[in-house]
This record gives C-alpha cells, sequence and structure tokens, in this order.
C-alpha cells in the first residue's frame, strides 16, 4: 500500500516545520507476535550497546541477544549471562571529557608526522574525523594539501574535486549538475548522491538522498544509500516508553518497514501477559486482545501537529480493502526537526486536538485496530531529516530476557523482538 507523505500538518505549522507524513502502516498477521525469543533487531544490525554488570565492569560493542546469553563484541569478545547484567544503554556521544582525551591523542600522534608526510596528514585527518573532531581533521587535511597540492585524499577530505582539470569545492559542483537534473528523475538524483559519495561529499550526498526519499519514501536505492547517515543519528530530545505495563515490540519477518524511508526504525508494540501471550483465547475479537484499548502517552513535549479520529476499527484478524488510510493517530511535533507518530488508535478514543501542547507523559488516546492494521497494536515512530525514520532511544525502562531475566534500561531503543516493561 504505497500511500504518499503529506505534507499538511507541515505546511499548517509553517515553512521550518517538519514535513509531518501520513500514520499510514501494512497489514500484519496476528501470528507475528509469538512468544519467541527476542533475536532479532530493529534494522538487521546489531546494534551497539554499554552493558553493565554488577560488578562494575562495562563493556560496549555490538550486541547480539541469544535465548540464555548476551554477547558483545567490542574489544573483546565476551558472552555475558543475563543474571549478571545490570543495566544496559545505547552507547551515549562522546562526552566534553572524552573528546578532550582525543585531542591528546591528535596532538600525540601529530608529533610523530614528518614534515613531508602528505599522506599521514590525511591518515591523520580521517581518524580525527571518525572521533568527531572536526577541527582538528580539517587542519590536517589542510597540511596534506600544502604539503602536495594535488593529494586526492586529502582534497575529498575539504570537500573538493577536479572540474576541468582544477580542485574546486564540491558542493559547487553538485549544485550545478543538480540543476541539470530534470525534476523528477529520482534515480538520475540518487546516481548524484554516489557520486559524492565516492568524492568524500558525505553531507551533500545525503542531501540529495532526502530529496529523492521526501519524493519518493519507497526508493530502495535511495533507503540503502541513507541507512549509515540515520544510523548514526542522535536523538535531540529525551524519551520515555509511549506505553505503560509489559510489551513486546513485534518481530519483522518481511522486513516490510525497511521498504518505507519513514518507518525503517518504527516498532509495532503489543501487550503481553508475564507468559508472553498478547491474547486470549483464538483472539477471535478485539476485545480479547491485550492491547485492545490501552492507553498510549506523549513520549516528550511537543505540539500536537496531526490527529486522525473517527475511522472505525477492523474485526479482529481482518484488513479490509482500502482501509490504508482509514486510520486513527496523533502526530507531535517536538520542535527541534523531531516528530513522533503513533499509529491504529481506536476510533474515538483520541483525546488531544491539533495544536494542543502536550508534556512528556501526556494522554494522548487508547490503541485500537483502525487502518492497515489486522489486530490492536501500536505502530509508533521517530521522523526526522524531514521525513526519515531515525533510531530512538527511551529512559527507565525493563528489558525482559528470553531467559526472563528483567535488565533495567538507562537509554536505549526497544528491539524487535524485546519484551519490556514501562513505568506504571
Amino acid at each position: 500500500m504505497r500511500a504518499p507523505p503529506s505534507p499538511t500538518a507541515a505546511a499548517r505549522a509553517g515553512s521550518s516545520a517538519p514535513l509531518v507524513a501520513p500514520l499510514v502502516a501494512l497489514a500484519f498477521a496476528a501470528a507475528a507476535w509469538s512468544a519467541a525469543p527476542a533475536l532479532a533487531t530493529n534494522t538487521g544490525d546489531k546494534p551497539r550497546m554499554r552493558v553493565t554488570l554488577f560488578d562494575g565492569t562495562v563493556h560496549e560493542g555490538e550486541v547480539k541477544f541469544t535465548k540464555d546469553r548476551l554477547e558483545v563484541k567490542g574489544r573483546r569478545a565476551v558472552k555475558l549471562r543475563y543474571r549478571d547484567v545490570a543495566s544496559l544503554a545505547d552507547v551515549p556521544p562522546p562526552d566534553e571529557a572524552e573528546l578532550a582525551e582525543r585531542r591528546v591523542e591528535h596532538a600525540r600522534r601529530a608529533e610523530r608526522l614528518g614534515e613531508g608526510d602528505a599522506p599521514g596528514w590525511t591518515r591523520l585527518g580521517q581518524w580525527a574525523r571518525d572521533q568527531e573532531l572536526e577541527d582538528e581533521a580539517r587542519e590536517a587535511f589542510e597540511r596534506a594539501v600544502a604539503l602536495d597540492p594535488d593529494h586526492a585524499p586529502a582534497r575529498r577530505g575539504l570537500g573538493q574535486l577536479q572540474d576541468d582539470g582544477a580542485w574546486v569545492d564540491g558542493a559547487e559542483v553538485l549544485r550545478r549538475r543538480r540543476g541539470e537534473l530534470e525534476a523528477g528523475d529520482l534515480d538520475a538524483v540518487v546516481d548524484l548522491a554516489r557520486f559524492a559519495l565516492r568524492h568524500g561529499l558525505d553531507e551533500q550526498a545525503f542531501g540529495l538522498v532526502r530529496q529523492a526519499l521526501n519524493r519518493d519514501t519507497y526508493h530502495a536505492q535511495a533507503i540503502e544509500l541513507s541507512r549509515p547517515f540515520t544510523a548514526a543519528y542522535r536523538q535531540r530530545v529525551p524519551m520515555s516508553l509511549p506505553l505503560r505495563g509489559r510489551w513486546k515490540a513485534s518481530e519483522d519477518p518481511t522486513r516490510h518497514h525497511q521498504r518505507k524511508g519513514w518507518a525503517v526504525y518504527a516498532l509495532d508494540i503489543v501487550k503481553v501477559d508475564a507468559s508472553g501471550r498478547s491474547h486470549r483465547g483464538r483472539g477471535d475479537k478485539l476485545e480479547d486482545y491485550l492491547t485492545w484499548d490501552e492507553p498510549f502517552y506523549a513520549v516528550a513535549a511537543g505540539r500536537v501537529a496531526e490527529v486522525r479520529d473517527g475511522n472505525p476499527d477492523n474485526p479482529a484478524r481482518t484488513v479490509p480493502p482500502g482501509v490504508a488510510e482509514k486510520h486513527n493517530g496523533v502526530t507531535i511535533d517536538h520542535g527541534n526537526g523531531e516528530v513522533s507518530w503513533y499509529v491504529h488508535a481506536r476510533n474515538g478514543s483520541i483525546v488531544v486536538k491539533e495544536g494542543d501542547q502536550v508534556e512528556r507523559g501526556q494522554l494522548l488516546g487508547r490503541i485500537g485496530n483502525s487502518g492497515a492494521s489486522a489486530v490492536p497494536h501500536l505502530h509508533f515512530t521517530l521522523v526526522a531529516h524531514g521525513n526519515l525514520s531515525v533510531p530512538w532511544a527511551c529512559d527507565d525502562y525493563v528489558f525482559i530476557a528470553p531467559d526472563s531475566t528483567p535488565i533495567p534500561v538507562t537509554r536505549a531503543c526497544p528491539r524487535e523482538g524485546w519484551t519490556f516493561e514501562g513505568k506504571e
């Protein structure tokens, strides 16, 4: 169901507001929410997390959740019993103290370089950029160019490329080439983004990818190119879970979220009991599902940008034709380029209206089965960069490990397959 993005809410908010796409999701089979162990992640990638043990030991690296252990691949690979884990968190961005240590290391490396070592200065520039020391990186690239004006890697580090035999500002070249493309030729825009990436013009490449995805959120090549950029996104607003009690994030075996630029990091969430069951009996009625009529809450303060209500809830295990746009939900603009979506609300349950200012944790409505939904669930996502799904992390909840061990989470994004508990 290819419902196009809708700029209506953004238009009402003003030209500086982020583009707010419609609250649309595809159908889900009831069998998707089983009590299987938490083996999947949101994107198919292994998340990078900080794992703190009860003895104070901290491990950071790629994390894999297995049936009875947590595997961390960092400086060294370790396998940890869930019961030994005191807390989990996504790896935070470097603080000022850590950046200061990196600058000291940068200075040490610079002292060891020879005066004529242009490749060495270029390698140092790339190291500094990887360490988020942009000023130091640029200085190193400029040093390399001063030593060797035709050293291409350093020129690329400075955002330059060759045009008619001369090194010029790459952004200017891209602007000219972009202007020569036909307005609707998104494949050509994506090809130009690839060209920019090959020449080290990452920021400009991402800008072109965003242009393509804001025109066609299903453009597969643009989504693929966007992933390294969206994966590196750093959430600006602290968030709490949109739910209370015990819930499970549905696994996505069809990877349907990955086919939409606005849903790559979305989760479909259902309430479960202590045994992992999401419904009573056969689940033939909406009232059989623990999720039905459960409240959902604002993850952070903001302004209600869009409300959809008045659409009927589907019968359980049924998705009538033509219901993709007939859903109920809420969109909240958090005022910093981030927008949260809450989809599949129960008909008539939404208690806020467009333009309302809401606080973190404020009741928004109750979960139903409206729109492209087979069984009651909450579809939640955070978008930024205009209309792109980005990673999102919530504070202070509990991850229920596959062996039933409860592990406190200080700040992390719930992963597909996770069972977790929010504060009552």
